[in-house]
């Protein structure tokens, strides 16, 4: 249970903090460069699981968010606490009720420790990352609820010791139930989607959350001669994404940005953006180079400058995706640079030949390109 404070700390945030008329995209953009996490766990909403504790392991006090799936610009939803340093908050999750599940985020990875307390008066500890491959040891009767985390429908197979057992279709940004065979031995169960997913296991005996799985997805990119793979990436390395170009005259301005980065050249990638990955698009700052939800379809130009309307993160991109595309929108992430040049094995594969280089180890030059407002 919470202690008088830490309960009324909840109902004073959980009040002030909902995002209400949440209606103009650079709002959206420019609530995501301040909460752009990168930590995150995803939680379905089940009448088994009572409430989340937030163990803070670090010594001082970290921000946490907790928001739900965003399907149009009128329904955003985001609660932020403040976890005092090596403190605990518990969070009851009926205050939830009306939403299939939860984000949690933080700015500071490896800082929170997230245990779901069940109705069974058990613990379980709830797994972060990104995948598109979960496993889990099952042991006799259980459900699975099953999360689609992708703007758009995907199919999701379930396997059980290697041998596909089932395939569902999951909408977009929806959860499934599905019960285990009731007379099923024990094993090692696995979720398989073709975008982002995540997972649980629901039992009196068995109650836990799926782990990703440290393979990574192989994508199928193209392989022409007049097809250029770029990585563009944050300060510090701690996100990135794949841009294909084709156009001779962007190829080559890409490739001087890769040569000359010390050089003030326009380096803002300007570009329209389409759902699923494209087979190419992954995240190679994060250890399984976990496949992005989206694509860049045509790099538009590069720009010294760029307005704030167009500007994000990467992974707010994949929770806002389905409003922006429908408004079609562009993308301009400011904070996004190309720094290499990459193969389509690579790319297929998911492995760089050798580790990134953060930008705090690049000489930066003089010039810092400032959004137009």
């Amino acid at each position: 249970m919470m202690d008088g404070n830490l309960n009324l700390q909840f109902k004073h945030l959980l009040s002030n903090s909902r995002i209400i008329g949440l209606i103009a995209s650079a709002f959206v953009l420019l609530l995501a460069c301040q909460v752009q996490a990168l930590e995150q766990w995803n939680l379905p909403i089940e009448k088994e699981l009572k409430s989340l504790k937030v163990f803070n392991r670090d010594s001082q006090a970290r921000p946490l968010w907790i928001s739900g799936p965003i399907s149009e610009y009128k329904d955003p939803m985001e609660y932020s606490f403040e976890i005092p340093a090596f403190g605990t908050l518990e969070i009851p999750l009926n205050q939830f009720s009306d939403l299939p599940w939860i984000h949690l985020k933080t700015q500071n990875p490896g800082v929170f420790q997230i245990q779901i307390l069940t109705a069974f008066e058990t613990a379980i500890l709830l797994q972060s990352g990104p995948s598109l491959l979960w496993k889990s040891q099952v042991r006799g009767p259980s459900e699975a609820v099953i999360l689609n985390l992708a703007p758009f429908e995907q199919l999701i197979t379930i396997k059980k010791n290697g041998h596909q057992i089932r395939t569902l279709s999951v909408p977009a940004q929806e959860k499934v139930r599905v019960t285990l065979e009731p007379n099923s031995s024990g094993g090692m169960l696995s979720l398989e989607g073709q975008a982002r997913i995540a997972g649980l296991l629901i039992s009196p005996q068995t109650t836990k959350t799926f782990a990703p799985d440290s393979t990574k997805a192989q994508l199928s990119p193209l392989d022409h001669s007049e097809t250029h793979y770029f990585r563009l990436s944050n300060k510090g390395n701690r996100q990135s994404y794949v841009a294909r170009i084709s156009d001779p005259d962007l190829v080559a301005q890409a490739q001087l940005q890769v040569s000359q980065p010390n050089q003030s050249l326009p380096r803002i990638l300007i570009g329209q953006i389409d759902f699923e990955n494209g087979g190419h698009n992954r995240d190679f700052s994060d250890v399984r180079s976990t496949p992005w939800s989206w694509n860049i379809t045509k790099v538009i130009r590069f720009s010294q400058l760029a307005s704030q309307d167009c500007d994000g993160s990467p992974e707010m991109l994949e929770e806002v995706l389905k409003p922006w595309k429908e408004n079609t929108r562009i993308i301009c992430f400011w904070g996004y640079r190309i720094v290499e040049e990459l193969t389509p094995e690579q790319i297929r594969t998911g492995q760089l030949s050798r580790p990134p280089v953060p930008w705090s180890l690049r000489r930066e030059p003089e010039f810092e390109a400032r959004p137009v407002f």
